[in-house]
């Protein structure tokens, strides 16, 4: 590894050959705050698992569940057909270790936690994780400038107040989050640091992966779709009769143009697994995935005021020199052995690289000239950015009992370093016109010499954590736990240390008055470190949250209603925008979620979700330099991005004869784009249906989205432009499996 002097020379010759009109000496006296552009990668593609079970030994049987070749209704004559191993999963879950880390009865768990199983939302044609969460009350799905995930939970932005996990592991700030591998989505709403740490201040989003299995299988599949979209994808399992050995390897390529003008962009996965049974108690799993994308952000489209001009929705404001180039690497190996009937112990060693460069415009206002039009202020972002996580969980699981109290105990420490070296530069770009735009930038670009920034910090963590579950006979369960983070933060530019302690518990308790109604209350806070790219001293974000619920389960568990209300503050907020803009306050958020699961036949599913939530910007001050610079108070207002109401539901039946369909509608209501409150994007509802058709082993659908055409925004850089969304489109796919 070179070293940081090392480091620094190479970034200045490899700026000064960029930009040769860059004063180096100069910039690395004035640097400051500077924009963000979060750019990435990795757009997924759905791939589903299918295989038949013969002769299987019961202990096989018991990890792999494979699926076999099965009649479409016992009650109904009709072709035979194969059923995949998605379609084997059940619909509706019935359990998730993400609020406590050990299998528990989501009827019994004092959370607001949500399954959203590959069976449900392959069959929406879901790609990336966001889109897998349109299943899940209390989230608005967004965009991050085109190139990564980004979602709200309960008002909060998921960059700096949710925490995505693979496999139990930490992920990076911002990427696209593929489910061509992934086997369930799990949610957990409200604070989670009692188990995970930082960042968990709103919501945790675990991706649990496809696993090896015993027995071998193979499928492909390919989807072609509108906007010159290409999709294919590997899934390929050996394993050994005796279930000592298992591997299991998927891959996928993707590639797309994308509605709007200069976004075309293509991804490439590829993720190998390896179980070892060491004993019979004891088993290992190897995970190794590889991702590689390249995307062209999107800068929107300007707005004016408090409205959209009347242009063309595909137009590009962006520069020619637009770009995301992302490489990711992803490590795990899980050990877990189980010492006796009460008693397991397990291991998680985590590896995750992120190398990222990217160049993006940014709109920074539009101003009128003097032919009585609109002029755009631009400017481009350049960030280099490598960030390397590495540590390790160890856990011991144990039931004891104390008198006629009945334990269920997690005991765990988590020793991790993340590792984030950054360039972050700010080049002016030409004004471009609203209405005729008309490119004229060339290199060499000019920097903005206040509007620079490097990082090379490293943040030591040790964190011991325990959770109790206590039972007091079956109908009445406790729970205690926290977590106290010792995080150790050093930054090889500035020469700034700091060592903080935070604990963060967590208190519930349900009761069952009745076979199959629960009721709950939890209370829980969390913490966000300081964000890096923010000058100066300052608090780290904090929240707290209260939540009461009831969770009920009818006709033999086919009917699941789950319903939840809930206070959520988050303090101390600071958010660095367009270079010197800071942003300092408190947000609350007070709403209630509804969540349905029906199970009407074997073959015939109803879901459906309602939210509603009040998000106030209970304390924020925003500095603003036009027309005069000046602090406004903008206390009282609605926080961006927090619509009142989100509505889903979706349906899917399959027929006796090898026939599916399935279709289901989302509204969203009114939502502003910045604390301002100036400009809002009008509310909107979308209609989405699916056909299939399965015969012998090939599997052919055709997905719709946004049936009705409706046009509406999605969001952009601060309050100066938003992403005008895709409309109808067509997709399909063709399925294989042998």
């Amino acid at each position: 590894m070179e070293s940081l002097g090392q480091g620094k020379n190479d970034r200045e010759t490899k700026i000064l050959a960029r930009f040769p009109n860059m004063n180096w000496r100069r910039l690395r006296a004035s640097a400051g705050v500077t924009a963000l552009l979060l750019a990435l990668p990795v757009l997924s593609a759905q791939a589903q698992t299918d295989q038949e079970t013969r002769n299987e030994t019961k202990e096989s049987a018991e990890q792999t569940q494979e699926p076999e070749e099965t009649q479409a209704d016992p009650a109904q004559s009709g072709r035979r057909f194969v059923v995949t191993v998605e379609d084997r999963l059940p619909l509706i879950a019935e359990e998730s270790s993400l609020a406590s880390k050990f299998r528990l009865d989501l009827k019994e768990t004092p959370a607001s936690v949500s399954v959203v199983p590959r069976s449900l939302f392959s069959s929406q044609n879901a790609i990336t994780v966001s889109e897998a969460l349109v299943n899940v009350p209390g989230v608005n799905i967004q965009t991050g400038f085109g190139v990564h995930d980004l979602f709200f939970v309960r008002g909060f932005d998921s960059l700096s107040s949710s925490l995505i996990l693979t496999d139990g592991a930490a992920e990076p700030e911002a990427t696209f989050y593929n489910l061509y591998n992934v086997e369930n989505v799990e949610v957990l709403r409200g604070p989670a640091a009692f188990l995970y740490g930082g960042n968990t201040i709103s919501g945790t989003v675990n991706l649990t992966r496809k696993q090896p299995r015993f027995t071998p299988f193979w499928q492909a599949a390919g989807t072609v779709g509108m906007f010159e979209t290409f999709r294919g994808q590997f899934d390929w399992n050996r394993g050994r009769a005796d279930g000592s050995k298992a591997f299991r390897i998927n891959a996928m390529g993707h590639r797309s143009g994308g509605y709007r003008n200069d976004r075309d962009n293509h991804q490439f996965a590829v993720n190998p697994a390896f179980t070892w049974r060491l004993d019979e108690r004891s088993l290992l799993t190897a995970n190794f995935e590889f991702v590689t994308n390249s995307y062209a952000p999107d800068a929107g489209v300007p707005v004016i005021g408090d409205q959209l001009p009347d242009v063309d929705r595909k137009n590009s404001y962006a520069s020619p020199f637009d770009t995301s180039d992302q490489n990711l690497y992803r490590f795990r190996v899980d050990w877990e052995s189980r010492l006796s009937d009460r008693t397991s112990l397990r291991s998680k060693f985590y590896y995750t690289s992120l190398n990222w460069d990217s160049q993006g415009t940014l709109l920074a206002g539009v101003f009128p000239n003097f032919q009585d039009d609109f002029t755009i202020v631009r400017v481009l972002n350049l960030l280099d950015n490598r960030q390397n996580l590495l540590g390790n969980q160890l856990e011991a699981i144990f039931d004891l009992r104390t008198g006629f109290l009945r334990h269920h105990f997690l005991a765990g420490v988590e020793v991790s370093r993340l590792g984030d070296d950054f360039e972050l530069f700010v080049a002016r770009l030409p004004f471009i016109d609203v209405f005729n735009p008309i490119e004229t930038a060339e290199v060499p670009l000019e920097l903005i010499p206040s509007q620079f920034r490097f990082g090379d910090t490293r943040s030591l963590v040790i964190a011991p954590y325990l959770l109790d579950r206590i039972s007091l006979g079956e109908r009445v369960h406790l729970f205690r736990g926290g977590r106290l983070d010792r995080i150790d933060f050093r930054d090889g530019i500035t020469g700034d240390e700091s060592t903080r302690n935070r604990f963060s518990p967590q208190l519930g308790a349900l009761v069952e008055p009745l076979d199959n109604l629960a009721v709950y209350a939890s209370a829980g806070r969390a913490f966000s470190p300081p964000s890096t790219l923010v000058a100066g001293d300052r608090e780290p974000e904090e929240s707290q949250q209260l939540e009461l619920g009831v969770k009920m389960n009818f006709f033999q568990e086919k009917l699941q209603a789950n319903v939840a209300a809930y206070v959520l503050e988050k303090d101390h907020i600071a958010i660095p925008d367009n270079g010197v803009l800071r942003r300092l306050g408190d947000q609350r958020s007070r709403g209630g979620e509804v969540e349905l699961s029906w199970q009407a036949t074997p073959f015939w599913h109803f879901f459906a979700n309602y939210a509603y939530n009040d998000s106030e910007l209970t304390r924020f001050a925003e500095q603003i330099f036009f027309p005069l610079p000046s602090v406004v108070d903008l206390s009282g207002n609605r926080a961006p991005f927090a619509p009142r109401h989100i509505v889903g539901f979706w349906t899917l039946k399959d027929f006796a004869n090898g026939f599916g369909v399935g279709g289901g509608a989302r509204y969203v209501s009114r939502q502003f784009i910045a604390p301002n409150n100036q400009f809002d994007i009008d509310s909107y509802s979308l209609f989405d249906a699916m056909l299939s058709y399965r015969f012998e082993r090939f599997r052919v659908g055709i997905h719709l989205k946004n049936l009705s055409n409706r046009e509406y925004e999605m969001r952009g850089f601060g309050a100066n432009s938003v992403i005008p969304a895709d409309p109808f489109s067509v997709a399909g796919t063709i399925e294989f499996v042998r």
